[in-house]
């Protein structure tokens, strides 16, 4: 609505200005933090920036026409011109089914015919070039509005402006949020410059700034706070997992401040989507504090129809009705945002057990609130006692809420059991600190909850310039903390941690299930079993935690394991796969090509030629050369590299023999030692080892050997039954056990390659391959793994070398073969190559010069 007193143009071009100042500072802020930069939105600030800058000086009546054009050609240019079109154009074409002169119920029929066409596409029944691209946008902007659009159309009784209907489907941030809040029709065109210009600005502001926050909150969550599956193993790393799966939500919150800020920017006065969630008093009140415009949403559309119908049987029978519908209806309304968004349609054990606890426990709270006297709720308690009683309650609210998210990110409730069960095996100190921190945490809710009741937490109402100042001042502070950390971050940990939330990378335990769920591909295919229930979950849902690797790059349908693309055979002994033999095919969208020995190299005869320098080299899929084309593998060049400058020099020919498989472990390159390594008659033995990545490609593999009933060497099966590993064990069960006895296979493996090398006259060598990933990580946690592990191998006899460094001066997101793959790509395999190269130059005898 217009306002009565419109501020004179000196006043309103000072706010315009200091809008605009926070804008780019709040601009810098997003590209500074890559603020979900893999979702478009740092790509967005610009157009955001710059429509606001038009349509603030725009006559009122021009402004939502603005606001529509404005998404379009966002469309345009983030999706690209066709499929921008394509979005429009489809989008157009649903709302005017809206409105065609046919009876309402024929309308939603042809509606849902098209849903229906849409959504064969989305699930790639059809195929077209465009669908992955516009479809998930699509489906952000009407799988849910589209229902509170029809609703309200059948009892409009105003009439309302074309591009007020256009702009409640074509909301800007859509464009990048595909998870996005379920804004009600008729709110939105109430809120719609209800209040003054600016303060709607300003608080736009502080919400964009604070979801950024809560967005950076979730980073530090996800990389410090959430423990990887083997690390999982008492008290403290349960309760660490439990509590950092539901403060994961922050995630959600934050992208929803942000959504609702963007917003405010073009007049849309939206109210908060979540209230201080994480101190709700009970279930019913989390309901009505997270994501509220989720509640409304189902109250409106579920909730109140059913109420109203089934009233006249008895108000109890019909609020226990209508709730539990809510609740069953969030549930497959999930399963469907995640189709559109996702491209299936998910049931599961663990979404129908988390939902099913919520509904019984907020249908048991609503009947007691429900026959509470009222007289007794009347009278007020001692402050104290009051105090006392809201943190018991807002903590263990909290606390449920943890344990049901963490069931909610779960593989399945057993899994989930088993998880729990870790802490059954703690020391009493462990117990003892719990409780005292659980004592601490009470109190200090306690005093919070008395200080609120009277009023000395309430927060300042803030005037335009006093909020733009906190803002503006907020936005400068972060980017200058942000740019000082980048240039401290090696000599300071607090410089290292903030920098460390300047871009998105896999926290341990996505790197550790993405390493076990990849491996754990190659065993697909025909051939070869594969588990895909132990997947790593992904879940999107209106209230649901974020997916898994959240953090990651998606690969695309066509980035198969090596189990998918039929690269794999298995054989009856402990390697438990190989390459196949004389193999062609693209894997990785790269040529792939396996020798007639199952090398992924060029052929060797089996028996050395004269003059000949045989290096074998074993180790896993950086040496197989996962993602790269045949000859860009390290182990090539390093083969060419040695005869280019050596070979003539010293009259020999330099054969560097690849025996790296995807997957291997110590176990498997012992096993290849046995099996027919040293027919090759090599001179020397190099073993890659890639420090924290060889604990899970080592431990996952026993879990395949048990299943199969493979035969170990002594040594290993005492391990295996001191670990209690069996057929039926998870692979996060099988790694948890086995991780205290990794020294212990380790060294047993390292043993036995030496004790076969040496056996044959063949020098044994150690060489620590770092990988990209371990730059993009803690480095300093692998290079004390790469210590131990280097100490382990000298013990065994093996001469070591370490290629620490490799990847100095260069930044490590160019070196992987893909944003979604953390493999060595040619440019990082050259370098690994031209070093280890240099390595063994160092050491003559190595290489059939002298002293050998």
């Amino acid at each position: 609505m217009e306002t009565e007193t419109k501020p004179s143009l000196p006043v309103r071009l000072g706010r315009f200005a200091a809008v605009l100042l926070q804008l780019g500072a709040i601009g810098a802020v997003a590209h500074l933090f890559e603020i979900e930069e893999s979702l478009g939105f740092v790509k967005l600030v610009p157009v955001i920036a710059g429509g606001f800058a038009i349509h603030a000086w725009l006559p009122r009546h021009l402004r939502m026409g603005f606001f529509v054009l404005l998404t379009a050609g966002a469309a345009l240019y983030l999706l690209g011109p066709l499929a921008g079109a394509l979005l429009v154009a489809a989008g157009l074409a649903l709302i005017g089914l809206c409105h065609l002169p046919i009876p309402f119920l024929a309308r939603v029929a042809l509606v849902l015919a098209a849903a229906a066409g849409l959504a064969a596409l989305r699930a790639e029944w059809l195929e077209t070039p465009w669908s992955s691209t516009v479809l998930p946008v699509l489906g952000a902007m009407f799988m849910f509005r589209l229902i509170v659009y029809l609703y309200d159309l059948r009892h409009e009784k105003q009439p309302v402006p074309l591009f007020t209907r256009l702009a409640y489907f074509f909301m800007l941030p859509n464009l990048c949020f595909p998870l996005f809040p379920v804004v009600d029709f008729k709110m939105f065109q109430r809120t719609y410059f209800n209040e003054d210009d600016y303060a709607i600005y300003q608080k736009g502001l502080r919400w964009i700034l604070l979801g950024m926050v809560h967005l950076l909150l979730y980073r530090a969550v996800y990389l410090y706070l959430i423990p990887a599956p083997s690390r999982v193993e008492d008290l403290y790393s349960v309760l660490q997992l439990v509590t950092s799966a539901y403060l994961q939500y922050v995630r959600i919150s934050g992208m929803f401040h942000v959504i609702v800020g963007v917003l405010g920017l073009f007049g849309f006065n939206l109210p908060a989507t979540n209230r201080w969630y994480f101190l709700a008093g009970s279930l019913t009140d989390m309901w009505r504090r997270i994501n509220v415009y989720w509640r409304d949403f189902s109250q409106k559309i579920i909730y109140f129809p059913i109420f109203m119908r089934l009233r006249k049987s008895g108000q109890t029978r019909a609020m226990v009705v209508a709730t539990i519908a809510v609740f069953v209806g969030s549930w497959l309304l999930h399963s469907y945002q995640w189709f559109w968004i996702r491209g299936e349609f998910p049931i599961t054990s663990v979404d129908m057990l988390f939902w099913g606890v919520i509904t019984c426990v907020v249908v048991l709270n609503s009947l007691v609130e429900a026959r509470r006297d009222p007289d007794a709720t009347a009278r007020e308690p001692h402050p104290l006692r009051a105090a006392f009683a809201r943190a018991a309650r807002t903590i263990g609210v909290f606390g449920l809420m943890c344990l049901l998210w963490s069931l909610w990110c779960s593989d399945s409730p057993r899994d989930w059991i088993d998880t729990l069960a870790q802490a059954s095996g703690s020391s009493p100190n462990q117990w003892g600190v719990a409780a005292a921190v659980l004592a601490g945490a009470l109190l200090a809710g306690t005093l919070a909850a008395l200080a609120a009741s009277r009023g000395i937490l309430r927060p300042p109402r803030l005037g335009f310039w006093s909020g733009a100042a906190l803002t503006g001042g907020a936005a400068v502070i972060l980017v200058a903390c942000g740019l000082a950390a980048r240039g401290m971050e090696e000599r300071h940990p607090a410089a290292g941690y903030l920098a460390s939330l300047m871009e998105p990378r896999l926290n341990e335990r996505d790197a550790e299930l993405r390493t076990m769920g990849y491996y754990e591909g190659l065993l697909a295919g025909d051939e070869v079993e594969q588990d895909r229930a132990d997947l790593p979950p992904k879940r999107v849902a209106p209230i649901a935690p974020p997916p898994a690797v959240a953090q990651s790059t998606e690969a695309p349908p066509d980035w198969l394991a090596a189990g998918d693309a039929g690269l794999m055979r298995r054989v009856p002994d402990y390697r438990v796969y190989e390459l196949k033999k004389s193999r062609r095919t693209v894997f990785k969208r790269a040529d792939f090509t396996t020798n007639s020995w199952g090398m992924r190299d060029k052929f060797y005869p089996r028996h050395k030629p004269a003059k000949t320098m045989r290096i074998a080299l074993l180790g896993a899929s950086p040496e197989m050369g996962s993602g790269v084309a045949d000859g860009d593998n390290y182990e090539s060049m390093l083969e060419q590299r040695l005869n280019d400058v050596l070979g003539a020099e010293r009259g020999l020919r330099y054969e560097v023999l690849n025996f790296g498989v995807a997957g291997w472990g110590v176990t498997q390159q012992v096993a290849k030692c046995e099996a027919d390594l040293f027919e090759f008659e090599p001179d020397v033995v190099l073993f890659a080892a890639h420090s924290g990545r060889d604990v899970n490609i080592s431990l996952r593999m026993f879990r395949n050997i048990a299943r199969r009933g493979i035969a170990l060497p002594e040594e290993l099966e005492k391990i295996v039954r001191a670990a209690g590993i069996h057929a039926e064990m998870r692979k996060t069960q099988v790694v948890g056990a086995l991780v205290p006895h990794f020294e212990e296979i380790t060294r047993f493996g390292y043993r036995k390659i030496v004790e076969h090398c040496r056996a044959r006259g063949v020098v044994p060598v150690w060489v620590h391959v770092p990988l990209p990933e371990d730059y993009m990580k803690n480095e300093r946690r692998h290079e004390v793994e790469e210590t131990a592990i280097a100490a382990w191998a000298e013990e065994a006899g093996f001469e070591t070398i370490s290629l620490a460094g490799v990847y100095d001066g260069v930044d490590p997101e160019t070196l992987k073969v893909a944003p979604w793959d953390n493999h060595p790509n040619a440019k990082g395999s050259r370098l690994i190559a031209e070093r280890l190269y240099r390595e063994l130059a160092k050491r003559p005898r190595l290489i059939g010069g002298e002293g050998r």
